[in-house]
């Protein structure tokens, strides 16, 4: 799902994420469990309980997640986001959820910094800001009103290792 692209730059590394199929789901940012409801809504549809097909799929990591945020920096929304396994990537189940959805994301360039540590952790936006210094090094501008984070460990668990990223323009939207 990703391309690995060379880059000189310090402090990031450049990919591609490849075009592909995701389930899903908005996170309810006004409710204290809204990201872990995310997980277990998109959960359910991977499980089988929640697809038109009744079909198990394989866990893929990464779990994506994107925030969308005004000129002031301010999160107007958010959603999470499984891949869908390369075997059913062609023809993946529907939803029978109204809440989760399957969508096909293009290809898209990516900045990506990596970080151990959770969303709740002070340096965590800071690493973002980091990430668009580094950029900026290289004269590289992401699109200002999305981020994203890809989490490669168990969910729920304190520290994380995550990949942020940047996105150079707004084809992922």
């Amino acid at each position: 799902m990703f391309q690995k692209v060379e880059s000189s730059g310090c402090g990031f590394e450049e990919r591609i994420i490849l075009r592909a199929n995701w389930t899903v789901t908005d996170i309810d940012l006004k409710s204290p469990n809204g990201y872990r409801e995310a997980y277990f809504r998109l959960h359910g549809y991977r499980s089988g309980a929640m697809n038109d097909r009744g079909l198990e799929m394989d866990m893929a990591v990464p779990v994506m997640k994107k925030w969308w945020m005004d000129e002031d920096g301010n999160i107007l929304s958010a959603t999470m986001s499984f891949y869908i396994p390369a075997d059913v990537q062609s023809n993946p189940p529907a939803s029978t959820d109204e809440q989760l959805r399957v969508e096909q994301w293009d290809e898209a360039t990516i900045y990506i910094r990596a970080y151990g540590g959770s969303r709740h952790d002070p340096e965590h936006l800071k690493q973002f800001d980091l990430l668009k210094i580094a950029l900026a090094k290289q004269n590289l501008t992401p699109y200002p009103y999305m981020r994203m984070t890809a989490g490669f460990t168990k969910p729920f668990n304190g520290r994380q290792r995550r990949e942020l990223i940047l996105v150079d323009n707004a084809s992922m939207i």
